[in-house]
Formats: structure tokens, C-alpha cells, sequence
């Protein structure tokens, strides 16, 4: 039977709405199919139907009013909610028409390999969040243990070069290594499409922004120093337990609603440990802007203080919104790295930071590996006592379990 999706987004619950079945949305589980707890809610406060399309017809009986896309609905007639758009119930709840769920429907795409909306038993797909290079990354629906999760799809999927393979069967086992600290994103599952042999992940769905976007959106000094010193300590946690991350940037820094950090992204990780990870010579992996001079020269022979670097670029550019590097093109950016020829100070593109903050960035962007902190634990400890001077609201640090 063919089924159109709907989410609550407040928690992500997925309901099945049947094609051509009439389902009750309301807050009283006596009288509604499709249950939403909020006071704001009537107890059975709209009638939902999904259509062959993967759209829903809605008609409304509440005294609160039901919207689509802002556009209120009527009580006779049912308006139409194509997949994508918003129902708002009320005045505070709201939930997404995600599309049909068929399973008939065919994956196969001839540019790029489309994982099918039910990716495995238990995950059905809801929409893109995010992609890089290597992977696409989806927010779905555990379906057996009815909660949000993420889900990475490689992107090339069964015909996938043998070291892009590796690497992404690599990030889950490595990144899974750490599941146990709460600020670096936990790995659920590692998984291969049956017939196909197209690789995906299952990991925890973090509901908030990355750094990145949060810059882009306007950032206080103070929140960007602390999300800095919170990505500093999931940082050491991961190289006390011999992962090098070797990719951290602004957008592999996820921050919560609540403020909460998780560090993400161990595509071109290493362990540290003997025999662990490869590293094929001459193949430069990380991000230009961030990376390292010793790492642009031989990623291979990278260790800890490449990634404190990171941290330092990634905590200038959450001062600044500038990289500390300037070049007219990557080659000439990547040069300069090596070189050590860094931007400005950061006090040149924003006037108040203070002398103390400055020194911290310089030391962390030293040319030198033995120059910078010793350990990302050091930087973190550093960023939280300047924290603890200039904004006195700020208690708490996040260190990792003994």
C-alpha cells in the first residue's frame, strides 16, 4: 500500500498516512489517529488524506485553526499540501508533508545513485541535510526504535573507487570508536544495500546548526570562543583515544537548539595506533584554509598538533568570518600555508578582541607543530579560564569520561 509521510518536526515522529484513507490529526489519542500533545491542539483538530502524488488533502475542524504554508484552510472544502510543505496546527505545532512512500519506486538514477526511501528495514529517508564530496547525508526515521536519526549515503554508491570505499567504511568504524563522549556525533550502524553493494551509515541526527552556519547568520565572540573550547574537548577525547580527525572546520562542528556541540565529519580521520588507516603519499586530504603547512606538505605524517592547528584556524574564522590564510587561488592559499605566511591578526578585522584572545589564536597557528599547545586538552583549558573572565555566565566544561 502506498503511504505519503508526515512529521511532527518538534520531535521528528513519522506518521503513515494511507493513499485515499481519511486519518484524524488532534491531541486526544481517543479520537485522533495521528496524535499531537499540545494544549494549543484541538482533540481531533484536522482530517488528512494521501493522494497518488504524494501530496495530502487537509480539512479542518478545529477552533484553532489549521495553515498551509500560511495559507489558512477551510472547514468544507480540503486544501491541498504538496510534499514539502508545512501544516502549523494551531499556533505552535508544526509538521512537514515528506512525500509517498513507495515501494515499488525505483532508486536507480543514471548522474548519481538515489538511496530508495526505505533504505533498510527499520530507516525510511525524509529529506537531504547536507553533502560533501564523498557522502549525502539525510535526515530519516527509525521506524523499530521510533526515533530521529541520521543516515550517510555514499555518494557513488556500489561503483565507488576502492579507496573512497575504505575511507567511508573507515570514518564509521573510527568515529564509532568514540560513541562514547557526548559531544562527538555516535555511528548506529554501518550497512550495505543488498544487491547493490551501496555503503551507508546510520548516526545520531543532531537538530541545530553547524558552525558554519551560524557564522554566516551572526556570531558573538563569546559563543564562538565557547563552541571552539567545546569542539577542543571532544577533540582531545578523540586523541586519547588515537583518532586523528584531520578535516575539523567550521561545518564538521555541529551545535544543538540547546547550545550543545558535536564534532562530525571523520572522513579522512586516522588511527594513531600501529597498523591503523591508510594514507595513500601524495594525496592531500583535509580542508585548504585549515589545514596544517606540515600537513599540505605529507598528510601521511601528520599527528595531534595538525588538528590543534585546525582548531585555531576554525576559531579565527569564528572571530573574523576570514580564514588566516589569504592567497588569489587555492594554489597560492596552499602555498602560503606552507610557507607560514599568515592573514592579518585577527584584531585587524574585528577591533575588539582583546590581547589575551589574540595571543591564544597565534600560538595555535604556529608554523611550528612543537610551538602550539601541547594538547587539544591545553587549548580547551585555555579558551574556558578567557571564558571564565569574560563572560561570567559560563560554568561549565565538557571533559571527557576517565
Amino acid at each position: 500500500m502506498k503511504q505519503v509521510l508526515l512529521q511532527e518536526l518538534g520531535q521528528g515522529r513519522v506518521t503513515y498516512c494511507p493513499v485515499g484513507r481519511w486519518l484524524t490529526v488532534g491531541r486526544s489519542s481517543q479520537r485522533s489517529e495521528v496524535v499531537v500533545k499540545d494544549r494549543h491542539v484541538s482533540r481531533a483538530h484536522c482530517r488528512v488524506r494521501g493522494l497518488p502524488d504524494g501530496s495530502l488533502e487537509v480539512i479542518d475542524q478545529s477552533q484553532f485553526g489549521t495553515s498551509i504554508d500560511g495559507k489558512r484552510v477551510g472547514k468544507e472544502r480540503a486544501s491541498k499540501a504538496k510534499p514539502g510543505s508545512e501544516l502549523l496546527l494551531g499556533t505552535t505545532s508544526s509538521l512537514r508533508v515528506v512525500g509517498l512512500l513507495d515501494a515499488d519506486a525505483s532508486h536507480a538514477d543514471e548522474a548519481e545513485p538515489q538511496p530508495p526511501r526505505r533504505l533498510r528495514p527499520h530507516a525510511i529517508l525524509l529529506r537531504e541535510v547536507g553533502r560533501g564530496g564523498m557522502g549525502v547525508v539525510f535526515e530519516a526515521w527509525d521506524e523499530k526504535l521510533q526515533r530521529r536519526v541520521a543516515v550517510k549515503w555514499l555518494r557513488e554508491g556500489g561503483r565507488a573507487d576502492p579507496d573512497r570505499i575504505e575511507r567511508f567504511q573507515r570514518e564509521a568504524l573510527l568515529q564509532g570508536r568514540l560513541g562514547d563522549y557526548p559531544g562527538i556525533v555516535t555511528i548506529h550502524d554501518l550497512g550495505v544495500l543488498f544487491g547493490s553493494g551501496e555503503l551507508y551509515c546510520v548516526m545520531e541526527y543532531v537538530d541545530g546548526q553547524s558552525l558554519l552556519q551560524k557564522m554566516r547568520a551572526g556570531l558573538e565572540q563569546v559563543e564562538g570562543v565557547r563552541i571552539v573550547a567545546r569542539a577542543a574537548r571532544a577533540v582531545a577525547y578523540a586523541h586519547e583515544h588515537d583518532v586523528l580527525h584531520r578535516d575539523i572546520k567550521p561545518g564538521n562542528i555541529l551545535v544543538t537548539h540547546d547550545g550543545q556541540v558535536r564534532l562530525t565529519d571523520f572522513g579522512v580521520a586516522r588511527a594513531l595506533d600501529v597498523g591503523g588507516g591508510k594514507t595513500l603519499t601524495g594525496i592531500m586530504l583535509g580542508t585548504p584554509g585549515y589545514m596544517a603547512p606540515e600537513q599540505i606538505r605529507d598528510a601521511k605524517s601528520v599527528g595531534p598538533p595538525a588538528d590543534i592547528y585546525a582548531l585555531g584556524a576554525t576559531l579565527f574564522a569564528a572571530l573574523t568570518t576570514k580564514l588566516p590564510v589569504k592567497g588569489r587561488s587555492m594554489r597560492e592559499a596552499l602555498r602560503r600555508s606552507m610557507e607560514g605566511t599568515l592573514a592579518p591578526s585577527p584584531r585587524e578585522y574585528v577591533a575588539d578582541i582583546d590581547d589575551d584572545l589574540e595571543q591564544i589564536v597565534a600560538r595555535t597557528l604556529s608554523y611550528e607543530p612543537q610551538d602550539r599547545y601541547p594538547t587539544a586538552a591545553a587549548f580547551a583549558e585555555r579558551l574556558e579560564r578567557w571564558l571564565k573572565r569574560n563572560d561570567p555566565a559560563e560554568r561549565v566544561s565538557l571533559k571527557g569520561p576517565k
